[in-house]
């Protein structure tokens, strides 16, 4: 089959990682994999290459870096030009922005093909753009993002969601649910071994015997200041804990005032060293407050931290409260400061607990949650797809 996979993000950011991702495992399967992406920092040209069997295509886009964020005109045209003369089995857009709901919906309706569209984060409605930019975008501008968010999913012929609150909003906007696959962030299939802890710490000079608790990644204000504010209650019972904020989190820790004595950062890190990190630690976390931003989307760390094989603390958002509750792989917490700091004391100090839920978790993580049983899933929803748009042109 020939898969036409359209992104918006800058190579190497964002949604590109779940489509190329997504691409590699495909092209395993013996199919031809196409992703067009946006490039770094041409204006003008084309860059294509070949990576893992897949045709990867960087187009140009006239907007600086930080503002290449899938709306540029020169971009969208420009993949409708590469797009006249190419044959493609299915389509599969990651998210509707300008330049890949318009190609998108170009190629389909030029070659009649089906029409596959993924989403991955709650954006508008009280979501992401509330949280990140704050209500007066949210109200102005993110209207606009909006009505692209939600207008062209009804051009679907199947859709993708990277949680069940997304597909419930996707029905809402008349979907049938049985054309709806939730499709997590999947991982690499013993993507790591867990590191021993003790060597972490020696690699780290981290000290050996203080209890250290991890948090990896961006962090919203609303969940920092949860996390905060739960450390902090810790640290009256266990003064000597400490939280490590690895990689970058975004914050201005100035902001928070009484952190400084448990919290250390590593600040930008290499992606092979996160796992010392994730390995020097007892326990790591995803202190998210249920809003829509968070019940919408899927943390990507977790997959990380299930495959650290390390125990985890999450509030009851998205998909894995469900998780949790069903396959009791980790401990749910309210998104208070008092309950969530409950759990962490009490995991502190039951290692056999500790222990059972990281293997727990590291199974779940390679049997259910690993790209090539994901992938698979993904190609029954091909297949039914095309056999489907046969069956219509038969019909015509």
């Amino acid at each position: 089959m020939d898969i036409l996979i359209l992104n918006h993000n800058i190579i190497g950011v964002g949604t590109y990682l779940r489509c190329y991702d997504i691409g590699r495992y495909l092209a395993k399967h013996g199919h031809n994999i196409t992703i067009l992406t946006t490039s770094r920092s041409t204006k003008l040209r084309l860059l294509c290459f070949q990576e893992n069997g897949i045709e990867i295509v960087e187009f140009p886009d006239l907007f600086s870096h930080q503002w290449r964020t899938g709306i540029c005109p020169w971009n969208t045209f420009r993949r409708i030009l590469y797009l006249r003369d190419k044959k493609f089995d299915i389509i599969h857009a990651f998210d509707t922005r300008p330049v890949v709901i318009f190609p998108a919906l170009f190629y389909k309706f030029k070659a009649k093909v089906p029409l596959v569209i993924d989403w991955a984060d709650w954006w508008g409605r009280g979501g992401t753009i509330q949280e990140r930019s704050g209500k007066f975008y949210s109200a102005t501008f993110g209207k606009v993002e909006t009505f692209f968010e939600e207008y062209f999913r009804r051009f679907a012929d199947c859709s993708t969601v990277i949680s069940t609150a997304l597909k419930n909003r996707l029905a809402h906007l008349g979907s049938e649910k049985s054309k709806i696959l939730v499709l997590p962030q999947g991982t690499e299939r013993h993507q790591a071994q867990p590191l021993d802890k003790t060597h972490c710490r020696q690699v780290l000079h981290l000290k050996p015997d203080v209890p250290i608790v991890g948090h990896l990644g961006t962090l919203f204000e609303n969940d920092a200041k949860l996390l905060f504010d739960a450390m902090k209650i810790v640290g009256k019972e266990r003064p000597d804990a400490r939280l490590i904020l690895i990689g970058r989190h975004k914050l201005r820790l100035n902001e928070f005032a009484g952190i400084e004595d448990f919290t250390l950062e590593t600040g930008e890190i290499a992606p092979s060293r996160i796992w010392h990190y994730l390995g020097a630690c007892d326990l790591l976390l995803l202190p998210m407050k249920k809003n829509i931003a968070n019940d919408g989307r899927w943390p990507s760390k977790f997959n990380l931290y299930l495959a650290s094989g390390k125990p985890v603390i999450s509030t009851p958002i998205s998909d894995i409260k469900t998780i949790f509750e069903k396959e009791k792989i980790g401990i749910l917490a309210e998104d208070n400061p008092d309950d969530f700091s409950r759990a962490i004391l009490r995991l502190l100090k039951d290692q056999p607990l500790q222990n059972e839920l990281g293997e727990k978790g590291k199974t779940y993580g390679e049997n259910v949650l690993n790209w090539e049983t994901l992938v698979c899933q993904l190609l029954a929803l091909y297949d039914e797809s095309v056999a489907d748009s046969g069956s219509a042109e038969n019909t015509d």
